[in-house]
């Protein structure tokens, strides 16, 4: 079904929005029906009428991706997950689209009710998504997307001891929204046209620093891992030998455009700086009445 998806197929689609837990979602013109979901985890097979109702829908964020076998996390089972290779200049990324299909709207929507084991079906407008572009190791995505590994920005290392003992335990800091803090603390923050508090653009997940695309048209992906490379190389050079994955000389003459060495760091150059704050002030947001009263704000993109 998605590799049936034409290039020429264009999304039928309103607006995008975030709520009050900033969860992104995309209206779109119509209702489809989402069936009675297992509490325990969405089968693949009981989504295909799923995919093909969403899938008339936003065609152009679907194109090119395939379905992944096992969901990442593995916690994540209500959602659908959609995956696609791309490359930059030196680095290979991965788009990953998750849908939530979990029943969160109106309780007018729902058409069936749930039960212990089961979520209500329900009728909506919106399709609540993750879009994730995620840095990854080349080798790991060589033969399957299925199994792709991040280029992890932080490995941390516990050493206990005791009197007769020493215990060594290797650990992932799994506190999000602090690293995500962290990061962003590492950038010029003037870049951005939209408060970082309320949206981040740029956001830990997967074990990396990832890059959120809200319009994920093929177009729009290509755009993103241009501006995102040489950013993320820079943020990876605060954590870790940039040279470990890269050699120094390479980079700089792929992004002689964009980044300056200093000692052991990666800097982005003002006139890149300058081409990301044009690329950011393509996003607005904006909230009325209507959308208070809802909890949400409304995201305008200028394409």
């Amino acid at each position: 079904m998605l590799s049936q998806i034409d290039a020429a197929s264009r999304n039928n689609t309103d607006s995008i929005y975030i709520n009050v837990v900033t969860n992104e979602f995309i209206t779109f013109n119509g209702r489809i029906t989402i069936p009675k979901i297992p509490v325990k985890e969405l089968s693949y097979d009981s989504s295909v009428a799923i995919i093909e109702s969403i899938a008339g829908y936003i065609p152009e964020f679907l194109y090119r991706h395939e379905l992944l076998a096992e969901r990442m996390p593995p916690s994540e089972q209500h959602s659908l997950q959609f995956a696609r290779k791309t490359r930059g200049e030196l680095l290979e990324f991965i788009h990953l689209f998750k849908i939530d299909l979990r029943f969160g709207g109106d309780s007018s929507n729902v058409v069936e009710r749930g039960d212990s084991d089961h979520y209500p079906a329900y009728t909506t407008d919106r399709v609540y998504y993750k879009s994730r572009l995620i840095p990854v190791l080349g080798e790991s995505v060589g033969e399957s997307i299925q199994y792709f590994k991040s280029i992890r920005l932080l490995d941390s290392t516990y050493v206990g001891s005791d009197q007769y003992f020493h215990t060594f335990a290797v650990f992932e800091d799994v506190n999000r929204k602090d690293l995500t803090r962290e990061i962003l603390a590492k950038l010029d923050n003037s870049i951005f046209n939209i408060s970082t508090e309320l949206y981040s653009f740029i956001e830990y997940d997967y074990f990396t620093s990832c890059f959120n695309v809200l319009y994920p048209t093929a177009d729009e992906i290509e755009i993103a891992v241009g501006m995102y490379e040489p950013i993320f190389l820079s943020i990876l050079s605060r954590y870790k030998d940039i040279g470990e994955l890269l050699p120094i000389d390479t980079i700089r003459d792929h992004f002689a455009d964009s980044i300056t060495h200093d000692e052991d760091r990666l800097s982005l150059n003002d006139a890149f700086l300058h081409s990301l704050k044009r690329y950011f002030q393509r996003f607005s947001i904006s909230r009325d009445d209507d959308l208070a009263l809802k909890g949400w704000w409304r995201i305008d993109i200028e394409t």
